[in-house]
């Protein structure tokens, strides 16, 4: 199933810019695909999503699983229960050795995250991804009876950290 949408801005009447939106469901895996193109009186330049089937019976039912951008780089997204807790992976770099249906990433960073059963980030690491450098990383050491951080450590350094104290309308920070 295909679906197309069009836009054209207009200025004294002269387009100045156009935008495509397409929606293919393939029939086979279910997945989605969006694609945006958007032309600037030049080229047309396009941004694809594809998502996981909501039929699939994984973490990633439903949710993005890639993204392929006009500049030439891509994300790939994986989901993970670990432990009960969501992991969410996202590499992000270069593209030039895949397609717009098919990213491979040999370059950039790996962003891996981990969710409470409340939804709440307690950690997060930042890798490069051709040498498996750690950049950064980010972990909830404490939290409150919500499951909210309150304590959070940067990149393993006790004396590196921020204070988060909860109020029923705001987060107060306080770094260390």
């Amino acid at each position: 199933t295909k679906n197309e949408a069009f836009r054209t801005v207009t200025i004294q009447g002269q387009e100045v810019s156009k935008e495509k939106y397409r929606s293919a469901k393939d029939e086979v895996s279910g997945r989605l695909t969006y694609t945006e193109s958007k032309w600037d009186g030049g080229a047309w330049a396009d941004e694809t999503t594809c998502y996981e089937s909501s039929a699939n019976n994984t973490p990633a039912a439903g949710r993005p699983i890639f993204r392929t951008f006009a500049d030439g780089t891509a994300e790939i997204i994986t989901y993970a229960l670990v432990n009960g807790q969501l992991k969410i992976t996202v590499s992000r770099g270069d593209n030039s050795t895949g397609t717009l249906t098919q990213p491979v990433i040999t370059q950039g960073t790996r962003t891996t995250t981990l969710y409470n059963v409340t939804s709440t980030e307690i950690s997060k690491e930042v890798h490069d991804i051709a040498s498996n450098l750690l950049l950064s990383m980010e972990t909830g050491i404490e939290f409150d009876v919500s499951g909210r951080v309150t304590k959070k450590v940067f990149n393993a350094n006790l004396d590196d950290h921020e204070i988060n104290r909860y109020t029923k309308s705001r987060v107060l920070r306080q770094g260390g």
